[in-house]
């Protein structure tokens, strides 16, 4: 894929989901979302678990809520990245650091590829807090999903088009998403620009995804499992409601995810001089 290919995979957000400060065609408008299904193949899938599943257990930092790896070395509380080289499985092959970098999303970050990954072990019922992901990346984030769907929810800041101290005031979002997008497995869901820093984002803590749930669904059209697509489009069309709740499901599995970032400060200390190019 090249950056010239990446356009038609852009999200179409509905006007009335938009932060009011981008709305209307505003011309300092940057960025979006792109959905990109099948980014890789079921043969890079099922070799990316196989590796992440042989990592020793000390690689895994376990949460709350999910369990998760680290790669390219750590950010510290300055959001300075003490680097690490990337293991070969998330370089040579699959090549996913190349074939990122040759989307052209990481084309204005400093080091025009991702330099860190994060790996995130979800089993059904588990998921994370809206949040954004903070200053110590470049505004673009890149998220490849295995093994099962899920939906990430969007949402806006209450206070939004509002001047606001970050320092001193805790911001508040909106209680209901403005609009979710699924991801399937293999996929790639690209967000950048403003869609970065003016949105939060999460997955709910289910275990399925209702009628209610797939209604939001933004890239209904994108999708490229029939069965997943089926529902979604059935959610969202004119006959949705309690009836097809009984059925109309989708339920979740494990789910693992690759989160690539282009950390752009990054220490020259020892550990710098050790990293393989």
């Amino acid at each position: 894929m090249t950056p010239q290919d990446l356009e038609k995979y852009r999200l179409v957000i509905p006007d009335d989901a938009l932060p009011r400060s981008i709305r209307h065609g505003d011309e300092e408008a940057s960025g979006g979302f792109f959905y990109i299904p099948d980014f890789i193949s079921c043969d890079e899938e099922r070799y990316l678990l196989e590796k992440i599943e042989q990592c020793p257990k000390p690689k895994w930092k376990v949460l709350q809520n999910r369990r998760l790896q680290s790669w390219g070395g750590q950010v510290s509380s300055r959001n300075v990245l003490i680097p690490e080289a990337m293991p070969d499985w998330l370089v040579h092959y699959p090549p996913l650091v190349h074939r990122l970098a040759a989307t052209g999303c990481f084309a204005k970050s400093l080091h025009q590829r991702p330099n860190h990954c994060l790996i995130n072990e979800y089993l059904p019922g588990q998921g994370i807090m809206p949040h954004q992901d903070g200053g110590a990346y470049h505004a673009t984030v890149a998220t490849i999903s295995l093994a099962s769907h899920t939906v990430l929810d969007i949402y806006r800041w209450a206070d939004d088009g509002e001047a606001v101290d970050s320092q001193h005031t805790t911001r508040a979002r909106e209680c209901d998403p403005a609009f979710s997008i699924l991801q399937e497995p293999r996929s790639l869901l690209l967000t950048t620009g403003d869609a970065y820093r003016m949105y939060l984002h999460g997955i709910a803590e289910r275990t399925r995804e209702e009628t209610s749930h797939l209604s939001r669904v933004v890239n209904g059209s994108s999708v490229r499992d029939r069965a997943i697509k089926a529902k979604v489009q059935a959610a969202c069309g004119p006959n949705a409601g309690s009836d097809l709740d009984q059925y109309d499901v989708l339920i979740r599995e494990k789910r693992v995810s690759l989160t690539f970032r282009d950390v752009e400060k990054v220490s020259k200390g020892l550990n710098a001089l050790l990293v393989k190019h």
